[in-house]
């Protein structure tokens, strides 16, 4: 169901407390980013952060005693897989006043709550985004009350938050809310992001499991939907939470139960199509989607290590279930790898682009045989002191991470930016940018393994937002690791906020190291650490692993396909 818009209170509210976080399992929530654990149905509440000191004001002259001129806002939606996460776990005041910006973060509603769907009219699924999208729509209303520019909204946000920005930006309802949009680690194109398929069956189990249907195929008809939801409403949301994981492994290795659908209202055509490669600009005129985004600025980027959080849980269940191997079993090797998740990927690949038939799954795997070998073959020289089959089990996981990391996170990334970068701005704008980044200084102060050599699934977000008391708990942060990491902080904060002003992360404020725009022919990114020099603005991210994937089909077949 969408959310309804708030009729006026009629009286001052005081908004002295963040919101509570929508309902969501505690157990996985304490696994991810662990924060307060107090929920509420009423959680479709937003937080503002606004500079107290207006000393900027004596930078622009003539102006006197006169207000101060309006704040570029920035609208952070969390992550989670649309299955956890909280807004006040990223308090926004060190962000906001560093970089002069208003903050502003959101909840929504979250799994089976949120993304629940009956594949029909009934329940048409994605009342997350429509969450999203009104919480937008009342920042671009009202925000101006607060000092801030309606013209200079950025919508941000890191994993489900990052893949929600991009879809609030193709949303076409959206259209003039939002100016531009930073993607830390997700896209539309991700595949634990989106189903093609119907996530009706998953209502449907959960439907049985509280008495809302009797039978495994009661038929799908409107009337026994609307039966069933009627009934499913009057159960307790504790009850739909732990009755809401049923997909087995198989079903959920790439992505959740709920998630983001076609509804043909808020995502109307396919991601896979709309952000198709090597899209001319004569192809996307009629593209609802991409002709949306095309009217913002964007920066994506990805962490080095993007896939250790899937790789370490779900594909090491997977391993442990099919072959009985755990990540430290010596018997784990390269071999493993390629016979046992090869063949995974490329079917889950197959499946989610509606190309299986058409593929060819063994060409694919020799393919994918050369290029990760070939691409980790420099780790049997680090390895000197090691016996031999610990060598491979090393080389074995080091693949996993590299294939999970492309293509859970990275390819989709590079696909996105390219479409965009491709796509044909509205006569109205004069200019629109595309950025790159990949993050890569690894939070030292959590355990890993070993194998896990860079910045993994959420290491940037305290450095996003600058070290918050909010986020002590989860990131073990202590006044020496603050200090210790203060100025790569500052380096995040410097280029998120000079984007969020001007569309450009190189201007007004002094930036270390300068941030060449992306380009489909250089690739250009910028390579974010602890040590910041000329050589880190790079091109060509990972080159031969992106163009694997690039020789793949693009999109859906259409019959003039074949």
């Amino acid at each position: 169901m969408k959310p309804v818009k708030k009729s006026n209170l009629g009286y001052v509210f005081k908004a002295h407390e963040e919101s509570k976080a929508c309902p969501q399992s505690p157990f996985i929530l304490k696994q991810w980013v662990p924060g307060p654990e107090d929920m509420s149905e009423d959680c479709l509440k937003l937080n503002i952060y606004v500079p107290k000191n207006n000393n900027a004001c004596s930078n622009y002259a003539g102006l006197g005693n006169q207000r101060c001129p309006s704040k570029a806002v920035m609208v952070w939606i969390h992550g989670g897989a649309f299955l956890i996460g909280q807004s006040r776990i990223y308090n926004g005041e060190r962000l906001a006043v560093f970089g002069d910006v208003i903050v502003v973060t959101i909840n929504y509603r979250l799994g089976a709550l949120g993304f629940l769907s009956t594949g029909d009219g009934v329940v048409r699924g994605n009342a997350g985004l429509w969450d999203q999208a009104e919480a937008i729509s009342w920042v671009f209303e009202n925000i101006a009350s607060f000092g801030g520019d309606p013209k200079k909204i950025t919508v941000f946000g890191e994993s489900a938050g990052a893949s929600s920005a991009v879809f609030q930006a193709m949303f076409p309802g959206n259209i003039g809310k939002i100016s531009r949009i930073i993607a830390s680690s997700g896209t539309p194109l991700c595949p634990w992001t989106f189903s093609r398929k119907s996530i009706a069956k998953y209502t449907l189990r959960m439907a049985k499991r509280l008495g809302c249907v009797t039978h495994d195929n009661p038929g799908f008809s409107v009337a026994m939907h609307q039966k069933m939801i009627s009934c499913l409403q009057r159960k307790k949301y504790k009850d739909i939470i732990e009755n809401s994981f049923v997909g087995d492994l198989n079903e959920t290795l790439f992505r959740p139960e709920f998630v983001p659908v076609m509804d043909a209202e808020f995502i109307t055509s396919l991601p896979i199509n709309d952000l198709a490669w090597n899209q001319s600009s004569s192809q996307n005129v009629s593209n609802k989607g991409l002709k949306s985004l095309s009217h913002v600025d964007a920066m994506f980027g990805n962490n080095y290590n993007d896939g250790e959080a899937i790789a370490k849980i779900s594909v090491r269940m997977y391993f442990n279930k099919t072959a009985g191997l755990d990540f430290d079993d010596l018997m784990l090797d390269q071999n493993m790898v390629e016979n046992i998740y090869f063949p995974k990927i490329i079917e889950d690949f197959g499946s989610e682009n509606g190309i299986l038939a058409f593929i060819d799954e063994k060409g694919i795997a020799s393919q994918m045989h050369g290029v990760y070998n070939s691409d980790n073959a420099g780790l049997k020289d680090i390895s000197s002191g090691i016996n031999q089959t610990s060598q491979q089990r090393d080389l074995a996981l080091t693949t996993i991470l590299d294939l999970t990391s492309d293509y859970e996170f990275i390819v989709p990334t590079i696909q996105t930016i390219t479409s965009h970068k491709s796509s044909t701005p509205p006569p109205s704008i004069s200019s629109r940018h595309s950025f790159l980044f990949l993050f890569d200084r690894k939070y030292p102060y959590n355990p890993s393994f070993d194998w896990i050599k860079h910045a993994s699934h959420g290491d940037d977000l305290p450095y996003i937002f600058g070290f918050p008391e909010s986020m002590k708990m989860a990131f073990k942060i202590t006044d020496e690791i603050e200090k210790a990491e203060w100025g790569t902080s500052t380096v995040m904060m410097t280029y998120w906020t000079n984007f969020a002003k001007t569309g450009n992360p190189n201007q007004p404020r002094q930036i270390p190291t300068r941030w060449e725009e992306f380009n489909s022919d250089s690739l250009n990114y910028l390579y974010i650490t602890d040590r910041m020099a000329r050589t880190n603005a790079r091109h060509k991210l990972f080159l031969d692993r992106v163009n694997l994937w690039k020789t793949f089909p693009p999109r859906e077949p259409r019959t003039n396909d074949f």
